[in-house]
């Protein structure tokens, strides 16, 4: 007979397993807080500290990403600095509260303490462990939250009770916020919104008023009061125009002039996925079996939703495809596979000894899944010369071997009798953070800027006539894109001045007499001589 001493013991436990799921979490995060940056991160951190002191985006520096990333950037970098340090720690307590928010979620799949307090690690363990620089701080794992807290609303929510309809409007508000992440996003919590007034009406037996009247409705207007101030703080911050042309002009002419990545870009992210997830994912289709078919759940109706909708997204940007695009999948597999491990455990305890089966399957998965990976991560990167405590250029160029450039341009530009001024940077974005120089943040290389915008940097260019001008080797089918004005430029105001070891080009603006601080001469430039197909994105720079 089960007593409340019993209720207060499982409660002990699954308050215990949680505290160890969060360390976990913790200090998998940790050993992540010296990774570098890659382009996107080093472009995020950049234009952040501008709209720290004062920048607008999509018109003192430009990219094609919404704007909601470099809020969370500013707001990081504001907290513990604009740096790596300072990004990853602000990552580290924004993942944190997806924690919490995943174990509310965890009883609805799981009723073993040891299940639901480790759910964290289920869902977030195997990200750690496969990231690498590329996949840090993208948007695809910063939205996770509030889709997250839109499932956790909706999960108990009912339209038949009149106090439930805040969940409904606070769920319609959290829709607004991703779309200010990325556009597309935003159709993933609001299929769950659907998902749930669907399974209110349909399983629930409510009246179709009471789902419109309770539910509908104050999701609608939770999404309207959300949209109206969002719409009000862009038109006051004076970049509402540009906000609304980077989310619903530019995708459709971007899709009209560069190619689409070719189907091995997306094979190859799913391989990274699935390289990771491929011991869960047997468990979260158990899982997904149970919550759909016998138990007909609402969250699994919500995960479900948030799978396909997810998975129609990321298909439909056809410019990308990257790696990074599938950090949205794995909290909803990782919540699948407890419940699937929650199937296992009741089988395995009919077996003798059964009662191990559980912590056996969950170590076995902790190694596969988590420990192999982070065991390759710390005898490549950790123990293979000096930690970051000791010298953290030296770690994180043997994490990320494409700093080279970014730390051999800052010594370029510190030269002894290097010029003054600002520099352009028509290459890898981080350039920006290293080079120590003021930038002409509205021309960037890494960015798919249309022909047209390119034609009007070249013009900005000629008018500024930055003291240094860099081109990237493998952002030149980018910045090719509008035709040879750049190559123009450079070649009747500029003097080739140094060539990086990833092939990246210096210029310096030719004056009265030369700097002194350039390599011995070149006869031609390489980014005069080198053609690329408009459009025509090469391999290794497919990559990044």
């Amino acid at each position: 007979m089960r007593t409340v001493s019993d209720g207060f013991d499982v409660q002990a436990r699954t308050r215990l397993c949680a505290i160890a799921g969060l360390a976990l979490v913790a200090v998998l995060a940790l050993l992540h807080l010296w990774y570098p940056f890659d382009d996107d991160q080093g472009l995020f951190t950049f234009g952040a500290r501008e709209l720290a002191h004062g920048a607008r985006i999509y018109a003192d520096f430009w990219d094609l990403k919404q704007p909601g990333i470099y809020w969370y950037y500013e707001a990081a970098g504001s907290l513990f600095g604009f740096d790596e340090v300072g990004i990853h720690l602000f990552d580290l307590g924004w993942m944190l509260v997806v924690c919490l928010v995943l174990l509310r979620l965890a009883p609805h799949v799981a009723a073993r303490p040891l299940l639901v307090g480790l759910a964290p690690v289920a869902c977030l363990g195997p990200y750690w462990a496969k990231a690498d620089p590329i996949h840090l701080s993208q948007v695809e794992i910063v939205v996770v939250l509030p889709i997250a807290l839109v499932a956790w609303l909706l999960v108990d929510a009912t339209p038949a009770l009149a106090r439930h309809a805040w969940r409904f409007a606070l769920a319609g508000a959290l829709v607004v916020a991703v779309v200010a992440f990325k556009v597309i996003l935003g159709a993933i919590p609001a299929a769950l919104i659907g998902v749930a007034l669907l399974h209110a009406w349909t399983a629930q037996r409510l009246r179709f008023a009471d789902v419109v009247l309770r539910g509908a409705l104050p999701a609608l207007a939770g999404g309207v009061v959300a949209a109206a101030l969002l719409f009000a703080y862009l038109w006051q911050a004076g970049i509402l125009d540009g906000t609304l042309w980077v989310a619903f002009t530019y995708p459709h002419l971007a899709l009209g002039e560069y190619d689409w990545q070719p189907s091995s870009m997306l094979q190859r992210s799913l391989a990274w996925f699935f390289s990771g997830e491929r011991f869960l994912v047997p468990f979260a289709a158990f899982g997904a079996w149970r919550e759909l078919v016998v138990r007909r759940s609402r969250l699994g109706w919500l995960l479900f939703a948030w799978l396909v909708v997810g998975v129609v997204a990321v298909l439909a940007q056809v410019l990308s495809w990257w790696q990074y695009h599938f950090n949205l999948f794995f909290v909803p597999i990782g919540l699948y596979a407890v419940g699937g491990l929650e199937m296992f455990a009741a089988w395995a305890m009919r077996l003798r000894g059964g009662r191990w089966a559980l912590p056996a399957a969950l170590a076995a998965l902790a190694v596969l899944c988590i420990g192999v990976s982070m065991l390759h991560k710390m005898q490549r990167y950790w123990y293979s010369g000096p930690s970051p405590l000791v010298d953290r250029v030296a770690y994180q160029m043997r994490v990320e071997q494409r700093l080279d450039a970014m730390v051999e341009g800052r010594g370029f530009l510190a030269r002894a009798g290097a010029l003054p001024g600002r520099i352009a940077n028509l290459g890898d974005p981080r350039m920006f953070l290293y080079a120590g120089r003021a930038a002409i943040g509205a021309v960037n290389g890494s960015g798919y800027m249309l022909a047209a915008q390119w034609r009007d940097a070249a013009a900005l260019l000629e008018r500024e006539r930055p003291a240094y001008i860099y081109l990237g080797n493998d952002t030149r089918y980018i910045w090719t894109h509008g035709g040879d004005g750049i190559q123009r430029l450079v070649g009747t105001r500029y003097t080739l001045c140094h060539v990086d070891h990833r092939r990246g080009e210096w210029y310096e603006l030719r004056g009265a007499a030369p700097s002194g601080v350039c390599d011995a001469p070149v006869a031609t430039a390489s980014a005069a001589a080198a053609t690329t197909a408009p459009g025509a994105a090469p391999v290794d720079a497919a990559e990044h």
